[in-house]
């Protein structure tokens, strides 16, 4: 029992808490942005994939022995910088029209940053 009051200290400290806060905010972002901005089938599709994420996050920590803080500072920054560099449409990354790939390449270059940054001032 005294392993789970650790554990529970470990995840209600300030700033794991800001971190999960500010996880299911950008989760949250990211959900809004594809309802908003896909239509049709689509939406259902990516939706679903993306509600399949959260608990994707945690059983793939518990299969590969990978830290679940480390994942969830990965996905936070992630989320965040697509709904930067997509300002809040996340359809825009694929859009053909729009430099797709100059986007992506952003996207992953501002997400790697991120999860850097947030990772050193946790750990």
């Amino acid at each position: 029992m005294r392993g789970v009051s650790r554990f529970a200290e470990l995840f209600t400290q300030g700033p794991v808490t800001a971190l999960w806060s500010a996880a299911l905010t950008g989760w949250l972002l990211v959900l809004a942005g594809l309802w908003r901005g896909l239509p049709g089938r689509a939406r259902g599709a990516c939706v679903l994939a993306h509600v399949l994420t959260l608990g994707a996050i945690v059983l793939r920590s518990m299969f590969f022995g990978y830290g679940l803080l480390d994942t969830v500072i990965a996905a936070t920054a992630g989320w965040w910088a697509l709904a930067v560099v997509t300002g809040g449409r996340p359809e825009r990354l694929l859009d053909a029209e729009q430099g797709r790939l100059v986007r992506l390449g952003v996207w992953c270059a501002l997400a790697a940053a991120a999860a850097v940054v947030i990772h050193d001032s946790l750990l």
